[in-house]
């Protein structure tokens, strides 16, 4: 079975589901699980059943995990590139602006030609100041610049980390939470909820109950559109290792 996709945990932008069992309804799920539910347990599936739809809403809604990482690589690779290619330029103010002419003559005759870029970005950026110091080479900016670009990296690295910690959720959760309080209902209402990986068989009468219950919901919602996939997917859930019931 292939890995399931990391979504965010949190998606804000849904609306409660307009869920109602209907009497029809209940008879329809009685009558393809085989066995009568009590008032009481049927206000329960119920209810498992509507968290169920409201969380899977926000469950589609929610972006995947790549969405961030993505994003911040491309950031993180963009800034590293900048700061790579500013630091290569020699930005340090080396020489007074009188001295410039000579200076980019001594750049290019040495070949540097990050140097001589470098000095012509400096002879252009500077910034205006008072009678006495006409202008000031934005050189020094510049290099606060650069710091702040460090900063900006290593802070993109703390973010990264922060996203890896972030409690996400596994796409179809929604899905395996609600057939496992489903399961945990009819068990404690002593009924029956087993289920057989064996799709050669009759499906057991939890796994009609669910196929009956799916029915009610909004096409959307279907995970599973006929019995055989839906009892390999109720038997992944029940047995879940880390999530056992």
């Amino acid at each position: 079975m292939p890995r399931s996709k990391l979504r965010l945990s949190v998606a804000t932008s849904v609306s409660k589901p307009a869920f109602r069992m209907s009497s029809p309804a209940w008879r329809l799920v009685e009558g393809k699980y085989g066995y009568k539910l009590a008032v009481n347990t049927r206000k329960q599936i119920e209810k498992a059943t509507f968290v169920y739809l409201w969380l899977d809403q926000m469950e589609r809604a929610a972006l995947p995990r790549t969405s961030f990482t993505d994003i911040l690589s491309a950031a993180q690779k963009s800034a590293q590139a900048l700061l790579e290619q500013l630091n290569a330029l020699d930005l340090k103010p080396t020489f007074h602006a009188d001295s410039e002419p000579s200076a980019s003559v001594k750049a290019v005759r040495d070949g540097d030609a990050q140097s001589f870029i470098g000095h012509l970005l400096r002879s252009r950026l500077r910034l205006p100041r008072g009678p006495r110091d006409r202008s000031l080479a934005l050189a020094d900016h510049l290099g606060i610049f650069v710091r702040d670009l460090e900063a900006l990296i290593l802070a993109l690295s703390g973010v990264e980390a922060d996203v890896e910690n972030s409690e996400y959720q596994r796409e179809g959760q929604a899905f395996r939470d609600w057939v496992r309080n489903l399961r945990r209902i009819l068990k404690n209402a002593g009924l029956p909820c087993g289920t057989s990986r064996n799709t050669d068989t009759k499906p057991s009468p939890f796994v009609r109950l669910v196929y009956a219950i799916q029915s009610c919901h909004p096409q959307e919602a279907w995970r599973h559109d006929n019995e055989k996939s839906l009892t390999l997917a109720i038997y992944a859930a029940i047995h879940a290792k880390s999530e056992q019931i």
